[in-house]
């Protein structure tokens, strides 16, 4: 993503204020950033690669994010869904990533995600990495999808992540990038309360 790339103004201004810098892996890093809640280690984005498959797999649709990060991965989605509502729970990211997102017009921004009559056609948990977390994220992901809604997960290379995705059930399909996006269709709006 140089000078010519798609998200212009507010992207370049978002890797200045975030001081942004890409790393081997094609993912991105804050020089500023103070360290994921509970993790404490500074968070990667998805890789350019992991990016272009989500924005393909959005396309035209209603996408619930869970877990902004580094607003990278929402860039991406917004290029092409109809809309995005990004949930995020840590302030460090209301502070300083959110602002960047303001100007992409389709993307909405939350600090829980809401309950009761919003529906999206598309989850994507990419929040904390650990399996309750995870857990949690996948159960507020499946209240608000439609029925054979796409579930996406990053870092299914993490136990953790796979471990809560097993106890639920789901059939991931794994697609091997740098650090694994796993999808699964959800059967039903109640599989998970079945579990």
């Amino acid at each position: 993503m140089g000078e010519s790339d798609p998200w212009g103004a507010s992207w370049r201004q978002a890797q200045e204020d975030l001081q942004l810098k890409q790393i081997p892996c094609g993912g991105w890093v804050s020089e500023c950033d103070c360290g994921e809640p509970f993790l404490g280690s500074p968070r990667i984005s998805v890789t350019a690669q992991e990016g272009e498959i989500l924005r393909e797999r959005a396309r035209g649709l209603r996408v619930l994010e869970i877990g902004t990060g580094l607003g990278v991965s929402t860039r991406y989605l917004a290029e092409s869904a109809l809309w995005v509502l990004s949930v995020d729970v840590d302030p460090w990211v209301w502070r300083l990533v959110w602002p960047g997102l303001g100007p992409l017009g389709n993307v909405l921004l939350a600090g829980a995600v809401p309950t009761g009559g919003f529906m999206v056609d598309m989850a994507f948990v990419d929040g904390c990495h650990h399996y309750d977390d995870v857990l949690a994220d996948l159960h507020s992901a499946s209240a608000l999808q439609i029925p054979s809604g796409l579930l996406a997960l990053h870092d299914a290379n993490y136990d953790p992540v796979r471990l809560a995705a097993a106890t639920l059930g789901l059939d991931l399909t794994i697609e091997k990038t740098h650090n694994w996006l796993a999808y699964a269709k959800l059967k039903c709006l109640s599989c998970f309360a079945c579990s």
